[in-house]
């Protein structure tokens, strides 16, 4: 009876010792997830901030190319005696676009050459050399 007391005494330290050692497991387990996560969260805020610096970095160089190839595309039309809007709305009309769209589009962006100092890119190509009105168009 006394040895039996002691192997069930035995069985039980057996059963505590593998279920702390699962325990501790589980608890070195869940600090590595833990610390895992919070790594992918550094590293994915870290990629989104170094993409917004690049992006903020780039705009001006993208915005300049823009009005760069705006700039050859008006010349092109110039020279072939062809408006610009024109080329434009039979740009939209072969890729499906709606020509309300298209022209609400048009409509802004004369409003905003209206609103802004420099007159657009035609007369600036058209005036004289060296009768620049501002000394900055010249950068542009």
């Amino acid at each position: 009876s006394n040895n039996n007391n002691s192997n069930h005494s035995n069985k039980i330290k057996v059963a505590d010792k593998t279920a702390d050692a699962y325990r501790r497991r589980r608890d070195r387990n869940n600090e590595a997830a833990r610390a895992s996560r919070q790594n992918r969260k550094e590293r994915h805020e870290a990629l989104r901030l170094a993409c917004a610096h690049l992006s903020t970095a780039v705009a001006p160089i993208v915005r300049l190319r823009r009005l760069q190839a705006e700039a050859e595309v008006r010349s092109l039309c110039s020279a072939a005696g062809q408006s610009y809007e024109a080329l434009l709305t039979s740009a939209a009309q072969q890729i499906g676009l709606p020509a309300n769209f298209l022209n609400s589009v048009l409509a802004g962006v004369r409003r905003l050459q209206e609103s802004t100092i420099s007159p657009p890119v035609d007369e600036q190509r058209q005036r004289p050399a060296g009768e620049s009105s501002d000394e900055n168009e010249k950068c542009r």
